[in-house]
């Protein structure tokens, strides 16, 4: 069980397999709460404050999330070919609730935005690779990097997503870095595309740009970062917000989850090269996020070039 440095009084609330919704419960009468997931001694800690089903704070994945072995999942699915898989592996739990539902729609929205199998694409907080398992077996081999905070997320992601759906040829361990500050220079690889789902929801302003400035490092000249997050007008940003989707999500501008401002956006593109477009909510997030779409600049000796070849 994981150890966390908490005054509070804890209490225990199995997760049903069957039953989604349970999955994401909380205890609403503490400020903290444990979930246990399927393996029993393995839990979730979550920052929960109050009685109006927010979500909040720091999560924790443990290693020892990933208890059920590949071929125990394998049987069980063979069992019953059309089990919930999140049902059974923590690490989607963990993650979404929409796991199943969403891999199409990332793959879609996408593709609508000029992804095409010769790209490099790099995923920021890659998590368990839910994008990876929908972007791998589209992008040529090796043009899909992933890096993220969360070693045992990642090490359960590459186990029981990658490698139990043979995409480890196309997508080997030495595409994944473990990383606090998003740097993916390591590679030296210049990436056409960067993307990153539901982790700036997670991040204030300044580690934003911290991001956003590792990112404007790698991308290429013309390459996109599709990002998502929760935007209000600037009259609202020192003020609760609420998203509503199939669940409330209150958001901040000084904590999780976090909400943001364009103009910040904006400020951060002019300084590090990048025009900024704010697009909308998709139906692949349906946490109801807005996408935000970032561009490198062309150089001024591209441009030149460019407005030459026309004369």
């Amino acid at each position: 069980m994981m150890r966390a440095n908490i005054s509070q009084r804890r209490e225990l609330s199995p997760i049903c397999e069957n039953d989604r919704a349970q999955k994401r419960s909380i205890l609403l009468s503490e400020e903290y709460a444990l979930l246990g997931f399927i393996n029993s001694h393995s839990y979730l800690m979550i920052d929960n404050s109050a009685a109006n089903g927010e979500h909040k704070s720091q999560s924790y994945y443990s290693s020892d999330f990933g208890s059920y072995k590949a071929s125990h999942v394998k049987a069980q699915k063979g069992e019953n070919k059309h089990i919930d898989m999140s049902s059974i592996l923590p690490h989607r739990a963990y993650c979404s609730d929409f796991w199943e539902e969403t891999l199409p729609l990332i793959l879609s929205y996408l593709k609508s935005h000029g992804l095409r199998p010769h790209h490099t694409l790099l995923d920021l907080g890659a998590g368990a690779l839910r994008a990876g398992l929908a972007l791998i077996p589209y992008l040529d081999a090796s043009k899909y990097y992933a890096i993220d905070i969360n070693k045992p997320l990642l090490e359960d992601g590459y186990e029981f997503e990658i490698i139990s759906n043979g995409l480890q040829q196309k997508f080997p361990r030495s595409n994944i870095k473990i990383t606090h500050d998003y740097d993916a220079s390591n590679w030296g690889v210049s990436f056409d595309y960067a993307w990153s789902f539901s982790l700036w929801t997670h991040l204030d302003t300044s580690e934003c740009e911290k991001c956003l400035r590792a990112v404007s490092k790698v991308l290429k000249r013309g390459g996109v970062y599709l990002t998502t997050c929760f935007l209000v007008n600037d009259e609202d940003y020192e003020k609760p917000n609420e998203v509503v989707s199939d669940v409330t999500i209150r958001t901040y501008h000084n904590r999780n989850s976090y909400h943001h401002r364009l103009s910040d956006f904006i400020k951060m593109g002019d300084r590090y090269g990048l025009t900024v477009e704010a697009l909308g909510k998709d139906r692949c997030c349906p946490r109801n996020h807005d996408f935000i779409k970032f561009t490198r600049h062309p150089s001024h000796l591209d441009r030149v070039k460019g407005w030459l070849c026309c004369c």
